[in-house]
């Protein structure tokens, strides 16, 4: 904080101040200090007594905006709402009934509210977490539909070579040999469509980008465990009918060819 804090001698009556946060002081005096600046707002002229660091006021989300803060003994008048945030190193909901009544002892006919901060907080992110579980559904499904495409072509193209493998075995290929083939040719197959297909989702993700807390829009997990996941599923599609044509007769396979 560049100046001073709210004190007691900021009281009604006294010389009106503020303190603004720096997006304010930027937007509205650039590089000059705010300090001593007087604003006129309301029909009343404040002086600038400190400058302080960007807050979140709505959302976690929430970009810089231009902000101001006022005493409230200047500002209280009846009918204002207003909020007020405590801290406690007890449980925080044991000490409610008494600030309740303390307050109705104040107005019975005020309305008394309380919300812990960290439900504040999560209340505050409920339309990103609704459209998160959706796109979380979504791209569950997208993946499965990826994997059962996979699989079915990988093992349809290894079906189609079982009479080369059968001559593979015949003229003296191990088993072995036949499934590294078959699986290194399914694993080159599948490493072209990953590579676009993360490229194409680091595009994309740049348009959710203001819809994720705490988590980068390029978590290298994330990108891992997909891609494992479908190179894993392309190897079993590989293995299988490779497989089964492994126990295929060689002379019968030499006869066909």
């Amino acid at each position: 904080m560049d100046g001073r804090d709210f004190s007691e001698r900021d009281e009604a009556g006294a010389p009106a101040v503020m303190i603004v946060n720096e997006t304010f002081a930027h937007h509205f005096f650039g590089e000059a200090t705010p300090l001593g600046r007087t604003i006129h707002i309301s029909g009343a002229n404040l002086t600038v007594i400190a400058e302080v660091k960007d807050s979140k006021y709505d959302t976690p989300m929430q970009a810089p905006i231009p902000y101001f803060y006022v005493p409230f003994q200047q500002v209280f008048g009846p009918g204002l709402n207003f909020s007020m945030l405590i801290k406690t190193t007890d449980d925080p909901m044991a000490v409610i009934p008494d600030l309740r009544r303390e307050a109705l002892a104040l107005n019975q006919d005020a309305f008394f509210h309380s919300v812990r901060l960290e439900d504040a907080v999560g209340y505050s992110l409920y339309p990103q977490k609704v459209a998160t579980t959706l796109l979380t559904v979504t791209a569950t499904l997208c993946l499965l539909l990826a994997a059962i495409g996979l699989y079915s072509l990988m093992s349809y193209a290894i079906s189609q070579r079982t009479q080369e493998i059968g001559v593979r075995m015949a003229l003296g290929a191990s088993h072995f040999k036949v499934l590294q083939m078959v699986t290194q040719k399914s694993v080159l197959l599948t490493l072209p469509g990953l590579v676009l297909g993360i490229g194409a989702a680091l595009v994309a993700l740049r348009f959710f980008r203001s819809m994720l807390v705490g988590v980068s829009p390029t978590d290298p997990l994330t990108f891992l465990g997909a891609s494992l996941f479908l190179v894993a599923v392309a190897l079993l599609a590989s293995y299988l009918p490779a497989r089964r044509a492994l126990q295929i007769d060689p002379m019968i396979a030499l006869r066909c060819q």
